[in-house]
């Protein structure tokens, strides 16, 4: 791990933290719900590494993808997906200093724990000394201070647990090996691929058939499942994902009520070869399925051998929230 620059608390955080909140609600209005100050530089008079932490709730309804291109044009440097440990994470720099946004799916935990540490170092002073002192000898007490942050934390609930599944995706290999991907076009948008599939609906049996509805909808074609291979978790929300095979498709079979709406902008079938750039940069939704299938493709990993997720712990899955006139997802 890295050092850690701790320096003694400076009141123009708080000011540079509420000049970003105030930008961030402006930008990504009826996106997100809530935005709040975070971190140890939210606790005035508590040293800290001075990284301005900021959290944005995500709306159960928001289009992630509309978010992170919002996010981006309003100058926020996209840095991953720390699920439980972070949310979706973007970064900027304002004089001199780093901060660092973290969008948090609507039913996450983190929200909680992030706020709870927060308002008890805010509140209890004999609590916010210890942490100071703790934070400051950092070199005797190595890692002391993230733990008691952690005992914080877990009074305002766990860690957050594998969501309930109520998105489904297909990996499909065609014949030439390469992996089928709607391509999304939008003007203003940066071009990007996704996995087939979409939400679970109420007359869907299961996983499976959630699948195979969405690759008929979204392809014309009709996929062979092997095996459930990954859940991805992207704010919140999980996304099962199949790998399978498919021979044929047809753009002009496709059925998906996205397609009827010119609002939404292009989506287009392409194969790309699973060790095509654009996998690792970032342009394949889902994103931790795209760099679980580089470290898998880049280990020379035959897919096809993995285990079924479903012989270990079933995951849990239902219908996803019904849709109003943002639904969420990509």
């Amino acid at each position: 791990m890295a050092d850690r620059r701790v320096v003694e608390h400076d009141q123009s955080w708080a000011v540079l933290a509420a000049a970003h909140i105030a930008g961030v609600r402006d930008a990504l209005s009826g996106l997100v719900t809530q935005v709040e100050h975070v971190g140890p530089t939210a606790v005035a008079g508590l040293p800290a590494d001075p990284v301005i932490g900021i959290a944005a709730r995500l709306d159960a309804t928001a289009n992630v993808s509309t978010l992170m291109r919002l996010a981006t044009v309003a100058g926020w440097a996209f840095d991953g997906d720390l699920g439980a440990d972070g949310g979706l994470v973007f970064t900027r720099h304002h004089a001199g200093l780093t901060v660092r946004l973290h969008v948090i799916g609507a039913f996450q935990p983190l929200w909680d724990r992030l706020l709870g540490v927060r308002d008890t170092l805010r509140a209890d002073a004999d609590l916010a000394a210890r942490y100071s002192h703790l934070i400051r000898d950092g070199l005797r007490y190595p890692g002391a201070a993230q733990q008691l942050l952690v005992q914080i934390a877990d009074r305002y609930g766990p860690a957050e647990q594998m969501p309930v599944v109520n998105r489904v995706r297909a990996a499909l290999f065609t014949p030439a090996e390469r992996i089928l991907l709607v391509r999304r076009t939008k003007p203003g948008e940066p071009i990007h691929w996704v996995l087939p599939g979409g939400g679970i609906e109420l007359g869907d049996a299961g996983l499976e058939d959630t699948a195979l509805r969405e690759v008929r909808e979204e392809t014309g074609g009709h996929a062979r499942l092997h095996r459930l291979i990954h859940v991805a978790v992207v704010a919140g929300t999980a996304h099962a994902i199949f790998l399978g095979r498919i021979d044929q498709w047809d753009e002009s079979a496709r059925t998906g009520p996205e397609l009827a709406d010119a609002s939404r902008g292009g989506y287009h079938l392409d194969e790309l070869d699973p060790r095509d750039p654009v996998f690792a940069r970032g342009l394949v939704w889902p994103l931790p399925t795209a760099q679980w299938l580089v470290e898998h493709i880049t280990a020379g990993t035959d897919l096809f051998t993995l285990p079924d997720l479903r012989d270990q712990e079933p995951p849990r899955w239902a219908p996803r929230p019904a849709r109003t006139s943002s639904p969420g997802g990509r």
